[in-house]
């Protein structure tokens, strides 16, 4: 069957991709510096699978059941140091996919040379993809991109379904567009005083960053996801996805015009609570290339 269909389905998945504006061509195309997320699982960061599942309507663990060499006729734009192949993976586990999918799926992947130039196979093998079917054929996959699959192992499941589970539920964290508007409010003794930083988020969820000054305990920060501002403040836990939505978008400054008067140091010492909680937060360190999320 994978003989049969092979010249058919790379046509129309290359059309699809086309017709749809997906970046796989691109990403998958002319790029010497993609690290092997195929074969080295330990590459991927936390936030690196975050923009991964959150870009995945179709998650699926499962095993290689065929694959088969595209001829490189086909693949004139590949890197050399990419081999594309066509494969027939058998569904051990749908992670993620609203409407189901069949028992079997087929796809396009790019798999990488090893250091000695073989490229590896992966019959038989138990590895994770991620991609969407938007357009295809029932039991066909687009990859989010032909690089981006894992080999299995049990500590990788476990992210992918703790973020994946995260990312599903209702109030989870939306992603931030920007800050709507932020106030200093400058409390009886001189350094002390409260600053509440508002975002806007892509659906409306409400998003608030408070940074509470006091004479005894000195600078501390808090989330608010309320309307109005109470004592429900989420605890901010580094490689969750509230802490990922922190730590990758917020933006590096505030504007000037959301900050509220015109009293400049007011303003300096709203941009300097702000660059404490960016600093609290941690760096955003995605090992993609190029970045999904960038």
């Amino acid at each position: 069957m994978i003989n049969n269909m092979l010249k058919f389905y790379i046509g129309a998945i290359l059309t699809s991709t086309m017709l749809l504006g997906h970046p796989i061509i691109a990403h998958a195309q002319g790029r010497a510096d993609m690290p092997p997320l195929s074969t080295e699982n330990s590459g991927a960061t936390y936030v690196d699978l975050a923009d991964i599942i959150l870009s995945s309507p179709i998650i699926i663990d499962g095993i290689v059941t065929k694959e088969k060499k595209v001829p490189a006729s086909q693949t004139p734009f590949l890197d050399k140091k990419l081999q594309r192949k066509l494969v027939e993976l058998q569904l051990n586990s749908l992670i993620r996919g609203k409407n189901g999918m069949p028992a079997t799926v087929r796809f396009v992947m790019d798999v990488r040379a090893n250091a000695k130039g073989k490229f590896p196979k992966f019959k038989k093998q138990r590895i994770m993809v991620f991609g969407d079917n938007q357009g295809l054929p029932m039991g066909d996959l687009r990859l989010l991109r032909p690089d981006i699959f894992f080999n299995y192992d049990p500590q990788l499941d476990r992210m992918v379904r703790n973020i994946t589970k995260e990312a599903l539920l209702l109030d989870a964290p939306q992603k931030i567009t920007g800050v709507q508007s932020a106030y200093h409010s400058s409390g009886t003794i001189i350094g002390t005083g409260l600053t509440e930083i508002f975002f806007a988020t892509e659906k409306g969820q409400p998003l608030a960053i408070l940074i509470d000054t006091d004479a005894q305990n000195g600078k501390s920060w808090s989330v608010s996801n309320e309307e109005v501002l109470g004592s429900n403040r989420p605890i901010v836990r580094q490689n969750t996805l509230l802490w990922y939505r922190l730590a990758c978008e917020l933006p590096q400054s505030i504007a000037t015009d959301k900050m509220g008067g015109d009293d400049k140091d007011i303003h300096a010492r709203i941009q300097s609570d702000y660059a404490f909680v960016r600093a609290k937060l941690g760096k955003c360190e995605r090992t993609l290339s190029p970045p999904l999320n960038p």
